[in-house]
């Protein structure tokens, strides 16, 4: 994915989009912006819908990024997982 924006490299820009699978909008997950230089990006994913500036996320560096995309099991949406990194927690 390419970004474009303007600014001093440390501006982040917000972002909101649709994630499907399979046709499907993806109920739960997280997407991250990684730039090639700079903070990453990141959103968490609800009913296949993310975006930057909602409180879980942190909009993402101008530039080219690379876009990593992870779902998790409808079991986070019952159980209210919390995300922290690439581990899940869930709690009952």
């Amino acid at each position: 994915i390419g970004i474009v924006g303007c600014g001093n490299g440390d501006s982040r820009l917000p972002l909101s989009g649709t994630v499907t699978f399979d046709g499907q909008p993806l109920t739960f997950g997280e997407v991250v912006f990684r730039p090639e230089t700079g903070p990453e990006g990141s959103a968490t994913i609800r009913d296949g819908k993310f975006d930057t500036t909602l409180e879980s996320g942190r909009g993402i560096t101008p530039g080219q990024n690379r876009l990593f995309v992870t779902g998790y099991p409808a079991a986070c949406v019952t159980y209210h997982c919390s995300i922290a990194g690439s581990r899940r927690q869930v709690e009952q």
